[in-house]
């Protein structure tokens, strides 16, 4: 048994409904793109998430760094004055 998400209509189930199905139908469906498989959809929605959370982080480093680097710039223009 494996717990399907619709991405298309298909018979009773709309876009978004959730419902399980035997392996062979869930392959089928899965094929078809009709649905995705639930728990793989799951997992990667949180490597995307962790993935954009990470490049957050990294940007704002940057940005830290570069700040610091021009107000340590500016601090040094100052001083030569």
């Amino acid at each position: 048994m494996r717990a399907l998400r619709f991405v298309k209509a298909w018979s009773l189930y709309n876009p978004g409904e959730t419902a399980g199905f035997d392996d062979e139908t869930a392959e089928t469906l899965i094929a078809a793109k009709v649905a995705v498989d639930e728990a793989a959809a799951v997992k990667a929605e949180k490597a995307v998430a962790i993935a954009a959370a990470k490049a957050q982080a990294e940007a704002e480093k940057a940005a830290a760094k570069a700040a610091e680097a021009a107000a340590k710039a500016e601090a040094e223009k100052a001083e030569k004055a």
